[in-house]
């Protein structure tokens, strides 16, 4: 027996119940319809939004997330090398404006000390400084002398022997420091060495004399007796036969004149004695 078998056994049925019946199964259907419809939209959306994302925006993985990187920088740099063409780029001396010290920073040097050596020069090839020079062989400014704009000469920092000098015109040239040292120690100093393992060499030069030593016992005792040797102020008139050169380890030199008779050893600026014992060890480089 159904349940319509058993309606009919107790009669009939007022329509209206069956009515109400029908109305509420097909309402359900409805509602059921519209939910699946309204899901179906949603998906149909989110997909094409992905393939509109996918399209505009490739997942990168492996090689190609490496190829689009590189594609980046690339035209990060055509974006600077644009930039770059459109304006001459700024000194590159600028970007380090403040003085370096160096091994003696007591020392007061006169920027208008510094001559200029002209391109070619012995002077350039004996101090093994390279032409031409560069932007990056600026170092930090110095200040401002009458004849330009004095740099460090970036390889040799610690040296305040040579700078390097911008003209007016921007053409550049090495200096050399020509002003005093008031102590054999100061001018070891302006050349970057603050103790005998700084020096290369001496060498008596001039004459029929010609000899050098690098030996580490008589470098050590040079130093010494240099470096503790006091200025006696302008050096006298007239020049000598004998010459001392000292070889230092970053590869500059300084020449010394050595007069015998007056005991003494001069530079452009300062006349220092000599003493016994420095001409001792002007003897022994004669006999080697």
């Amino acid at each position: 027996m159904n349940p319509m078998s058993l309606l009919e056994g107790f009669g009939e049925i007022r329509e209206k119940f069956v009515e109400e019946a029908e109305n509420y199964r097909a309402k359900s259907q409805k509602i059921h319809l519209t939910r699946w419809i309204s899901a179906a939209a949603c998906l149909a959306v989110l997909a094409v939004s992905g393939a509109v994302y996918l399209r505009t925006n490739p997942i990168q993985t492996g090689d190609s997330a490496s190829n689009v990187a590189s594609s980046a920088a690339s035209a990060a740099e055509e974006r600077a090398a644009g930039d770059a063409s459109g304006s001459p780029a700024p000194n590159a001396a600028l970007f380090d404006a403040s003085p370096k010290g160096y091994a003696n920073s007591s020392i007061s040097l006169d920027l208008e000390a510094y001559k200029p050596i002209t391109e070619g020069s012995a002077l350039l090839s004996e101090n093994q400084l390279p032409e031409p020079i560069t932007q990056e062989m600026l170092g930090g400014f110095i200040g401002t002398a009458s004849l330009g704009e004095l740099y460090a000469y970036a390889p040799l920092e610690s040296a305040p022997a040579v700078r390097i000098l911008e003209a007016e015109d921007g053409a550049f040239q090495y200096a050399f420091y020509t002003g005093p040292a008031s102590t054999g120690a100061e001018l070891f100093s302006l050349y970057g060495a603050a103790s005998a393992e700084d020096l290369s060499y001496v060498a008596l030069e001039g004459g029929a004399q010609g000899a050098a030593s690098d030996g580490s016992q008589l470098l050590e005792e040079f130093y010494q007796l240099f470096a503790s040797l006091e200025s006696q102020g302008t050096p006298p008139e007239g020049t000598g036969e004998l010459y001392l050169r000292v070889g230092f380890q970053n590869g500059l030199t300084f020449r010394i004149e050595y007069l015998e008779e007056e005991g003494l050893l001069c530079t452009s600026a300062d006349a220092y004695q000599a003493g016994s014992s420095i001409a001792g060890l002007v003897e022994s480089l004669k006999g080697s």
